[in-house]
């Protein structure tokens, strides 16, 4: 599992599995961090090569004038913990300003889990993998963005109530004689569907569509027959 970490410096780490056990670095202020083996991290020591100069310490704090007179307050504890006395500890000299962060190329940001440089256009990064935004992320929305992001939800689509409706009133024994609801239940449902699949989720209602289908080709199929079977009978008695 990716675990994220933030730097001294502010920037976002993302620590992926394979990176458990191994040494890193911040690609903004390139300090050096180890990692554990559940993803945790902390400060590295910089490794140096065999004989290499000793690093220089800080030396002790030296004034040329006299040290301050004591002043009544909490004690000073000095060398190996022992209280030396009243007065205030030398101070250190601040220290040394940190280097400015490289110029970010034109076209490009920051990735913000793993830190890398990519376009300003992407979407998922392509050092980390991680997607940059969830609305980007596959299966995180029931609709496409942008019926999402205008706060707008699918909608009926009328042909399909339309062909409903026809066919229900097609199939009443009777009126299915007359023909007109039938296939005007037929025609409605294929248009309905039509649009519905083409919305790309923005209507509904596939289901009536279909329903009016059905009882369109019920009712004229049932409307047909009875006028066939009138005409022979009208035939046999001539």
């Amino acid at each position: 599992m990716t675990q994220y970490h933030t730097c001294a410096c502010g920037q976002k780490l993302a620590i992926r599995p394979e990176m458990y056990g191994k040494n890193g670095r911040c690609p903004n202020c390139m300090r050096g961090f180890s990692i554990d083996a559940v993803g945790g991290i902390a400060p590295a020591a910089e490794a140096r090569p065999a004989g290499a100069p000793p690093v220089p310490q800080r030396p002790a704090y030296q004034s040329a004038s006299p040290p301050p007179a004591p002043f009544p307050g909490p004690p000073v504890a000095g060398a190996g913990g022992a209280q030396a006395g009243y007065g205030t500890p030398a101070p250190f000299p601040p220290p040394p300003p940190s280097a400015p962060a490289p110029a970010q190329p034109a076209g490009t940001k920051l990735c913000p889990f793993c830190g890398e440089s990519i376009l300003l256009a992407a979407k998922k990064c392509k050092h980390c993998g991680e997607y940059l935004s969830a609305a980007d992320r596959p299966g995180s929305t029931a609709y496409p963005r942008g019926a999402a992001a205008a706060g707008a939800l699918p909608s009926t689509n009328g042909l399909a109530i339309a062909s409903m409706i026809c066919g229900i009133i097609g199939v009443i024994p009777g009126v299915c004689m007359l023909l007109l609801p039938s296939i005007l239940a037929v025609v409605f449902g294929h248009v309905g569907s039509g649009q519905i699949r083409s919305s790309g989720g923005h209507q509904t209602g596939e289901g009536m569509a279909t329903a009016g289908l059905i009882c369109g080709y019920l009712g004229a199929g049932s409307g047909i027959l009875i006028w066939l079977l009138q005409c022979a009978g009208g035939m046999g008695r001539l």
